[in-house]
C-alpha cells in the first residue's frame, strides 16, 4: 500500500498538494488559448541581402513549417501524402495571428523562435476541400511519467534524461495533450517505488494531483537484452490500455534514444486517436454527406429533445439530422454521419451519449 494512504501526514500532505495544483491551474496563464491549430516556439532561420529579407524569408519558411505540422497533426499519416501544397499567399489566409517569442539579427540573418495560430474553419474548409478525413477534438490530458534507471538508482526528477526528452516535444497543442510531473512526486507524499509497481491507489493519487483522466508510466533504462538501452511506456490511454516499448543500442546516448522513443510513443497514441475520430466533412460542410444512419431517441419534454438534437449538431462528422418520426416522447431520426456507426457511437461517448444498436436501428440515450 502506498505511504499516502498510512496515517494522516500523507492523506493531508496529498490534500494540500491537490488545492496547490488546482491553485495553480487556475492563477497560470491559461493554456486555453492553445490547442491542435497552433503551433509554438518554432525555430526558423535565414540568411538574405539585409537583415529585413531575411526575417521576411524566415517568417514565411515559418509560415508554410507551422501549416504542415497543424495539417498532419490532424491527419492520419495514411493521408499525409495526400495534403495539399498551399501557395505563401494562401497560408497568410490561413493565418489567425503570429507572435515572436525571441529573435536575433545579423547584417544578413534573422533567427527567432516563433508561434503560429491558424483559423479554424479556414483549415477545415481546406480538408472538405481536398476530401481528406481529419479531427481536431481533442483527448483528456494524459499524464506521463517519466522514470530513469541508472544502476540500481530510479531519477524521477534531476539526473532524469528520459523526463528531459519529453519535455523536447509540443505536448499542449496535440490531439493527445500530455502533462509532465512538475516537481519531485515524493514531495506530494507520494512514494516513487509505489509509482513504478503502479500502485493502484497511488495512481488514483496522481490523477487527482494533476486533475488528469489517465496515468502512463514510463521507463528508460540499460539491461534489456545484450544491454541493450531500451524504453517502455505502459498505463492508461484515451482509448484505453496502452503497453510500448523501444530498444536501442547499448552504447546509445541515453537522451537522444529517450528523445527517438518518446517521440515513437507520441506517434502511436496520436495515430491510435486519429484512426478513431477522423471523420470526411462534406465538400461545403454540407448537408447529407455520408451515411444515414437510423437512431431512436426517446425524450421526457420538448426542451430535453430540443437539447439534445442540439447536441447532436455540433458533433464532429454529423453533416445533417433528418427527422422521420417524432411523436411526444420519442423520434426516429436518420443521422447522416462520415463514417461508421461505431465510430459515432465512439465519439457520442465522450460527449456523454450512448448510441447502442438494436439491430435494425440503433438507440441513443443521453446523460
Amino acid at each position: 500500500m502506498a505511504n499516502l494512504t498510512m496515517g494522516h501526514g500523507p492523506v493531508l500532505r496529498l490534500a494540500a498538494a491537490v488545492l496547490g495544483a488546482l491553485l495553480l491551474v487556475l492563477a497560470a496563464p491559461r493554456a486555453l488559448l492553445a490547442g491542435p491549430y497552433d503551433v509554438d516556439g518554432l525555430a526558423v532561420q535565414a540568411t538574405d541581402k539585409d537583415a529585413v529579407a531575411a526575417k521576411a524569408a524566415a517568417v514565411a519558411d515559418g509560415q508554410a513549417q507551422a501549416l504542415r505540422i497543424v495539417l498532419q497533426r490532424l491527419t492520419r499519416s495514411a493521408d499525409h501524402a495526400r495534403l495539399p501544397q498551399v501557395e505563401p499567399d494562401r497560408i497568410e489566409q490561413l493565418l489567425a495571428n503570429f507572435s515572436i517569442l525571441s529573435e536575433q539579427t545579423g547584417p544578413t540573418q534573422y533567427g527567432a523562435s516563433l508561434s503560429f495560430r491558424f483559423e479554424p474553419a479556414a483549415v477545415q474548409n481546406l480538408f472538405r476541400q481536398n476530401s481528406i478525413p481529419y479531427t481536431d477534438t481533442q483527448a483528456e490530458r494524459i499524464l506521463v511519467v517519466p522514470v530513469y534507471r541508472k544502476g540500481d538508482q530510479f531519477f524521477f526528477t534531476g539526473d532524469n534524461p528520459h523526463l528531459d526528452a519529453w519535455r523536447t516535444f509540443d505536448l499542449q497543442n496535440t490531439l493527445t495533450p500530455i502533462v509532465l510531473p512538475a516537481d519531485d512526486v515524493s514531495t506530494h507524499g507520494i512514494d516513487p517505488n509505489a509509482i513504478l509497481a503502479r500502485d493502484a491507489d497511488t495512481l488514483t493519487a496522481l490523477r487527482y494531483l494533476y486533475q488528469v483522466e489517465n496515468v502512463l508510466i514510463g521507463l528508460c533504462e540499460h539491461g534489456g537484452a545484450q544491454g541493450a538501452f531500451t524504453c517502455t511506456l505502459e498505463g492508461g490511454g484515451p482509448l484505453g490500455p496502452l503497453t510500448m516499448s523501444e530498444s536501442f543500442a547499448a552504447d546509445s546516448d541515453p537522451l537522444a534514444a529517450a528523445q527517438a522513443a518518446a517521440g515513437a510513443f507520441l506517434a502511436r497514441i496520436e495515430e491510435q486517436w486519429k484512426e478513431r475520430n477522423a471523420v470526411l466533412q462534406g465538400a461545403q460542410g454540407g448537408l447529407r454527406e455520408g451515411v444515414p444512419i437510423p437512431v431512436r431517441v426517446s425524450f421526457s419534454t420538448l426542451g430535453e429533445w430540443q437539447a439534445l438534437r442540439a447536441r447532436l449538431a455540433r458533433v464532429p462528422g454529423v453533416n445533417d439530422i433528418e427527422i422521420q418520426a417524432l411523436q411526444a416522447r420519442g423520434a426516429l431520426l436518420s443521422i447522416y454521419f462520415s463514417g461508421l456507426a461505431d465510430q459515432l457511437a465512439e465519439i457520442l461517448a465522450r460527449e456523454g451519449m450512448v448510441l447502442s444498436n438494436a439491430g435494425d436501428h440503433w438507440t441513443l440515450t443521453a446523460n
